[in-house]
């Protein structure tokens, strides 16, 4: 299943009642440019927060647009190459328990500036590691089984990565 078409409204940098919609077509993989201010991180935030799996994830009034216009009724859709579209609007949680939105947020990876910088500047030695950035910036949603439940791959790295803090009732 394919993104063909982002509608955005009262969102980041799209104001609403104004409706922003960017149709995709039949392309793989997307690539965007243009002047400070246009919008761009605006629209990679749209795409990362529709698809947010995380049980932490922000309500959608945390990325609405700054501008004081009183309106409330902000949403992003997302159009699929199969015809249907999924919603995300104000007060609403994200559509990622209902088909197409569950499959496509398992296979969906975002990488902004910071990430393509880290794969250059950040990361030591001359491999890039791919596996922290593919844990960590591409498929951090995936669950992935385990004992009996899932969990999700960015969960299972943390766990592993993360040292444990350690009392000093525990060490004796």
């Amino acid at each position: 299943m394919k993104i063909s078409k982002i509608e955005i409204c009262d969102f980041r940098g799209f104001p609403g009642p104004a409706l922003y919609d960017f149709e995709f077509g039949k392309s793989r993989n997307l690539f965007i440019y243009g002047e400070n201010g246009s919008g761009k991180s605006s629209l990679f935030r749209a795409i990362q927060e529709f698809f947010n799996r995380r049980h932490d994830a922000k309500p959608f009034a945390v990325h609405k647009n700054t501008a004081d216009s009183g309106f409330t009724g902000g949403r992003i859709t997302v159009h699929f190459d199969d015809g249907t579209s999924q919603t995300w609007a104000h007060g609403a949680t994200r559509p990622t328990n209902h088909t197409p939105a569950s499959r496509t947020a398992l296979q969906t990876g975002c990488l902004d500036y910071r990430s393509l910088l880290e794969t250059n500047f950040a990361q030591r030695g001359d491999a890039v590691n791919l596996f922290y950035i593919a844990v960590k910036h591409l498929v951090p949603h995936l669950e992935v089984p385990v004992a009996g439940g899932s969990r999700r791959i960015d969960d299972l790295w943390d766990s592993v990565y993360k040292p444990h803090r350690h009392s000093e009732s525990n060490l004796r």
